[in-house]
This record gives C-alpha cells, sequence and structure tokens, in this order.
C-alpha cells in the first residue's frame, strides 16, 4: 500500500540539503528577534522560488498588540541588540544574549546607555512577598515568570531572574538536568512592557541561579547590572507559502504547515525544514519525469504558530474553501535522545475524516519495517493543529514529537538533532501528502474503508454524526455528493426543557480562545469536566444546545445531569453576552 511512496522518498530525501535548510532557519529564529524573524522568511521564501513552487506569497500580519487573527493576537515586535547581566563585585556574567539568546525574556525592556544597577531580592511565593521591599530591586525565582510578573510590576521592581524549568516527567524530571542551558521565555514580558519600557528579564541556567543564591546567603545581599538594547515597536511579521500545482485544479488542495519564529532547532525549524525537503524531492522528481505531477495541487505554509496559520486560511478564504485536508509538522526532528515519541494528534471527532486513519496506517507500516516509537492521540490544541477547528471545514492532523528534553531552551539546537528521525519525518509525511494528492481510482476501496473506520469504536448519535462528518469529507475529497443518515437524539431531559432547543451560531470561524473573556474563561474550564473546546467543536449553527450538550457528553465520556446542563447553558448565555455566539 505504502511501500512505492517509502521508496520514493527514502530515494529522494538528500541528507545534507534537509539539514542545511534546519540549521539556515535554526540561525536565525534562535534570537527571536523581528529583525532575525524577516531573515527568516525570506530564506524560506528564497527556497521556495528556487524549487520552482509557484503563488509563493509573504502575507504581513501586524505585530501591533491589537491585531488579532483567528482569535489569536500578535504581539508587538520586538528587536534585541544586547543582554548583559553581571555582578558589580567581580563582574562575574550571569547572562549574556549574544552567547545564549535565550538568557534574555524575550520582551525584554530596555535599560538606560549605562545599564542599571539594583540589588536581588528571593521572590518563591509572590503571594506572601512585600511589595515595599521589591521597590528597584531584580526578583530571582524558581517559580513560573509570569505569577510574579503582576507583582513585579505594582512593586516597581526593575527586573525578574528566573531558573524555572516547567519538568515533563520521564522526560524532564529535574531543573538539574538542564545545567548549562537556559529557558526561552517568549511571553512573561509580552502585554507588561508593550510600549518597551518595564521590565527587565532574565532567564538564568540552574548552576548560574545556584552560584547567585549562595552569594546572597553569604553576603545578605547582591547587587548587579544589566544593560539590555532592545526596541519594541509596531511591525510586520509574515506567513509565507507556495503552491505546487496539480493537474486538476478542480480536486482542491493539500495543505503543510510549520510554524516558524521559536529558537529551537527541533522547535520548530525542524518541522519547516521537512517541508522545504518534502517539496524539494517532488519538485525535482516532476521535473526529471521519474514521478508524474499529482493530480491534487499541494501547498507549503509556514508562519507564527497558530497566529500564522489562521491569518493565512482568514486572509485567502478561497483557499480555505478547496483544501481539502491538512497536516502539520511540529519539533520532527528527535525521539528517543531526547526522551520523547512520535505522537499524532488527531482532528476533534467534529471534523474526524480519514485523513486521521489514513495517517496511522502510514506510521503503522512504517513502524513494522523499521521500529519507532509513536502513539494516536486525541484532539489537543497546542499547535497549527488548531486549523483542523470544524468551523474552518479542513480535517487536519498534527505530527508531534512531545515533549523534549530540551524543550524551549537553549539547549535546543542542531547537534541535538538526529538525521535518521528527520529522514523518517521527510518519508512520513511526504508519503501522506503524495498519497492524498494522486487520489488513484484504484484506491477508492480503501478510502472508503478508511471512512468507515473513523466512527468505528462510536455509539448512538455520537457514531451517527461522526459517520456523516467523514461520509461529507470523502464525497469532498472524491468531488461526489453526499447524503447525510439522520442522527437520531435522546429527548431532551425535563429539566433541559426551556433552553434546549436554542440553536448557538458562533460569530467567528477558527480556534476559540476566548482571550477576550479571560475570566469567563477561567470560570468554566474549572466547572467543566472537559475541555471548553470540546462543546465548541460541535457549535455548527445548526445544532441545538441540547444535541451539543448529547455529544460533548458522550465525546468525554461525561455523566449528563441536571447541574451539569445549567452551567453548560449558562456558558453559552455568557459566550453570547460577550458576543461569541447569537442564540436563535
Amino acid at each position: 500500500m505504502f511501500e512505492k511512496y517509502f521508496a520514493f522518498f527514502g530515494n529522494a530525501v538528500d541528507i545534507d540539503r534537509r539539514f542545511d535548510y534546519l540549521v539556515k532557519i535554526y540561525n536565525h529564529d534562535r534570537l527571536f528577534s523581528f529583525d532575525a524573524f524577516a531573515r527568516t522568511v525570506e530564506y524560506c521564501a528564497d527556497q521556495m522560488r528556487s524549487l520552482g513552487l509557484t503563488q509563493v506569497e509573504l502575507l504581513p500580519l501586524c505585530a501591533d498588540g491589537k491585531s488579532a487573527y483567528g482569535g489569536f493576537h500578535l504581539q508587538r515586535a520586538w528587536d534585541a541588540r544586547c543582554g548583559l547581566l553581571t555582578d558589580t563585585s567581580d563582574g562575574f556574567l550571569y547572562a549574556d544574549y549574544e552567547r545564549t539568546p535565550c538568557s534574555l525574556m524575550m520582551y525584554s525592556a530596555a535599560t538606560p546607555k549605562d545599564g542599571i544597577t539594583a540589588q536581588v531580592v528571593e521572590v518563591e511565593e509572590p503571594e506572601k512577598a512585600d511589595a515595599e521591599l521589591l521597590r528597584g530591586k531584580f526578583l530571582l525565582t524558581s517559580r513560573e515568570p509570569g505569577r510574579v510578573a503582576r507583582l513585579a510590576v505594582d512593586a516597581g521592581a526593575v527586573g525578574i531572574l528566573s531558573d524555572y524549568f516547567p519538568l515533563f516527567p520521564g522526560t524532564r524530571d529535574s531543573r538539574d538536568e538542564m545545567r548549562g542551558i537556559s529557558r526561552w521565555d517568549g511571553s512573561t514580558l509580552g502585554g507588561v512592557n508593550r510600549d518597551g519600557t518595564g521590565l527587565i528579564g532574565f532567564s538564568l541556567s540552574p548552576e548560574n541561579a545556584d552560584r547567585l543564591r549562595e552569594r546572597i546567603h553569604e553576603r545578605g545581599s547582591v547587587t548587579l547590572h544589566a544593560y539590555t538594547d532592545c526596541t519594541r515597536y509596531d511591525g510586520v511579521k509574515y506567513t509565507v507559502s507556495g503552491l505546487l500545482p496539480g493537474t486538476d485544479p478542480d480536486a482542491g488542495e493539500l495543505l503543510i504547515y510549520g510554524h516558524l519564529y521559536e529558537p529551537g532547532a527541533n522547535d520548530n525549524a525542524s518541522g519547516c525544514a521537512v517541508s522545504l525537503e518534502i517539496a524539494a524531492c517532488l519538485t525535482a522528481a516532476i521535473k526529471a519525469g521519474t514521478l508524474p505531477r499529482p493530480k491534487r495541487s499541494i501547498r507549503f505554509a509556514m508562519g507564527d504558530e497558530c497566529t500564522g496559520s489562521a491569518a493565512f486560511l482568514e486572509s485567502h478564504p478561497e483557499i480555505a474553501e478547496r483544501t481539502v485536508f491538512g497536516v502539520v509538522g511540529d519539533m520532527i526532528g528527535c525521539d528517543i535522545t531526547e526522551r520523547t515519541k512520535s505522537e499524532l494528534w488527531h482532528a476533534p471527532l467534529g471534523n474526524a475524516s480519514l485523513a486521521d486513519t489514513l495517517i496511522s496506517d502510514i506510521f503503522a507500516a512504517y513502524a513494522d519495517k523499521d521500529p519507532f516509537p509513536w502513539s494516536d492521540m486525541p484532539f489537543r490544541s497546542g499547535s497549527d493543529n488548531v486549523i483542523g477547528e470544524p468551523s474552518l471545514g479542513i480535517p487536519t492532523v498534527g505530527y508531534i514529537i512531545s515533549p523534549a528534553l530540551r524543550y524551549h531552551t537553549s539547549g535546543d539546537t542542531p547537534e541535538t538533532i538526529d538525521r535518521n528521525v528527520l529522514r523518517r519525518s521527510c518519508i512520513l509525511l511526504g508519503t501522506f501528502l503524495l498519497k492524498l494528492a494522486e487520489a488513484l481510482p484504484s484506491d477508492l476501496p480503501y478510502y472508503q474503508t478508511l471512512t468507515a473506520r473513523v466512527s468505528r469504536n462510536l455509539e448512538g448519535a455520537l457514531a451517527q454524526e461522526v459517520r456523516n462528518i467523514a461520509e461529507r469529507s470523502l464525497a469532498r475529497f472524491l468531488g461526489g455528493t453526499f447524503e447525510p443518515e439522520r442522527v437520531a437524539y435522546p429527548e431532551p431531559a425535563a429539566y433541559a426543557a426551556s433552553d434546549s432547543g436554542i440553536i448557538p451560531v458562533r460569530t467567528t470561524k477558527g480556534w476559540f480562545t476566548l482571550s477576550g473573556a479571560p475570566e469567563l474563561a477561567e470560570t468554566y474550564r474549572k466547572a467543566f469536566p472537559f475541555t471548553l473546546d470540546k462543546p465548541i467543536s460541535w457549535t455548527d449553527g445548526n445544532r441545538s444546545l441540547w444535541q451539543i450538550y448529547t455529544l460533548t457528553a458522550a465525546e468525554c465520556g461525561t455523566e449528563m445531569s441536571e447541574p451539569l446542563w445549567k452551567q453548560f447553558a449558562a456558558f453559552y448565555k455568557d459566550l453570547c453576552r460577550c458576543g461569541y455566539v447569537t442564540l436563535r
């Protein structure tokens, strides 16, 4: 079934070329400065043009802190040129942006030209800290920096020094495993330093933080000098894309997306390098006449995580309309060496399709001949697979190797990349794309079987709805028509009689972030035994509140009850009050 594709990509993938793509992207993005991001995206656009892709576009996104794309806001642009943190007693260097860019927190404020000199105060329990003692000081914490940022601003502190590292059981079990490494903090200071002034931020390696704490305990106080040269401004970020045209423009397109603009070789220069390498393999073989041009077009796109993919589809509704399936590659350059394994993040059940079962078959077939650790996972947010949200109508699967030992740290370098994993990723995603792009008539029975398997382990109304959704996707893929079966929902319970027939209609498409109503989001995240995306994924403007409730409970294995229903109905009324849905 897949051997010819495995053989094609296995022979076509160029080890040096794909690694060169990765290194070039990494060398720019490791600086996580917007001027460097501009060089990244120009490089990717140049590669797409040189490979012969058509419709190469640089789509500008407003990085002004106000513009939203699919519910995601893009931070104001930020450029960094220098960041130094030294001990005034002996000149010991705790952090240096030039040597270790991740040691400077993204969106850090600029200091005066002669820098800032201040004492250090340890803050391990922000809720108990005495704000008066923090004024004009550096706050040293091992807690998540976002937990002390507001305290630091309100108290008039000059900056945050953090050696916080999130732990992932079995992958990153101890902060001490990160010695010599600084964590990348790409968000803490984004909102508090919107005008470019405010807090300075440094991410310290464990040993440098330990040294600083020892000196504080020995001396009673330590004074540090910080100098940062950074600029905050209204700027631009780009989503770059290019098309490999198929032979039949009416057959629609496939989309592969990888995010740029993070400082890791694995996260995510690897995903973008794999995308470029697949394009290189296909275009070279078509040009040489060794591969017939496939029927369906393939679009390669890269940009900001979530924001960039949402902006692309929002800006090009005509492309979204003709895109039949999507796939996302994120952190796909290493596995066992980083104590992690491959995961397939499937589409929400409200947008399930043959893409879900096909990619699982591809992974299983490849693992049979060349074993590697992988697993199927239900839908989860966290990468650009959110473009698979049902309102956009593009069934999308994500291939993600997560979490990783050096995830979001200065240790995520090209030296940690496993070239064999990178090659395997090219073969797996290339096979998925080419198989769907060829759309061979002889594969029709297989596609029908794949579609039937989507709802195989489901029951009741949920099974019927998912079957309809998958069959509709198959008809779209094949260019045929579809007649849905009638879904038999249970009668509303007596306690739901008054609101059960309400039909919520979303006011926007795309991933539902609730960024404009954080208190509402927090309230219902605590109240519900399921994530908020579950009911939203069933909110299609046709289903009633009771039907959405029934599907959500069935999908999550949640017992339906009167208290839960009351919270559920209240949730949608609050969404209406905040402008996220209308109720009819």
